[in-house]
């Protein structure tokens, strides 16, 4: 894996333009060459788990200074989330807090995050903006949550 450290913002705005996958630590912002195997310790490629469908009971909020941002789950976990975005509105360098919220009985858990990776993907013949977080603290998931995940595992 080659990666490509960015020295400043302007120069990150126009990687980003080129790039599909951007990799993050807490110091340095690096490009990945090899996106399939970003942030994958095994060095196994990784398929794209987004399942945008099945969390459609689940609504993601993001405060964003003084707007709340609307997200979709692509997929979660105890440790980390991958939101799902219309547009580019989340800052990489800067942390992320929010809520997943279920619709039916308004239970809330709350979450800050770092975002360790960010992508621009066509979901459902439309651009999207998907962003890996890490979660600051594990979270406790819903029974509910729980399930959805046990379904999505191969059997």
């Amino acid at each position: 894996m080659r990666n490509i450290l960015i020295r400043n913002i302007s120069e990150r705005t126009s990687i980003r333009k080129n790039r599909n996958k951007i990799l993050l630590d807490k110091h340095s912002f690096y490009v990945d060459s090899d996106p399939d195997m970003s942030g994958n310790p095994d060095k196994q490629p990784r398929s794209h788990r987004y399942h945008p469908g099945v969390y459609a009971d689940y609504i993601i909020q993001i405060e964003f200074g003084l707007i709340t941002l609307h997200a979709k789950i692509g997929n979660i976990s105890e440790t980390g989330i991958c939101l799902i975005l219309n547009g580019e509105d989340l800052n990489v360098t800067e942390s992320v807090y929010g809520s997943v919220i279920e619709k039916k009985s308004e239970k809330r858990i709350e979450f800050e995050g770092d975002i360790v990776w960010a992508s621009k993907e066509t979901i459902d013949d439309k651009i999207r903006f998907v962003y890996g977080l890490k979660f600051r603290e594990p979270l406790i998931l819903t029974e509910s949550l729980v399930l959805i995940n046990l379904s999505l595992q191969d059997p």
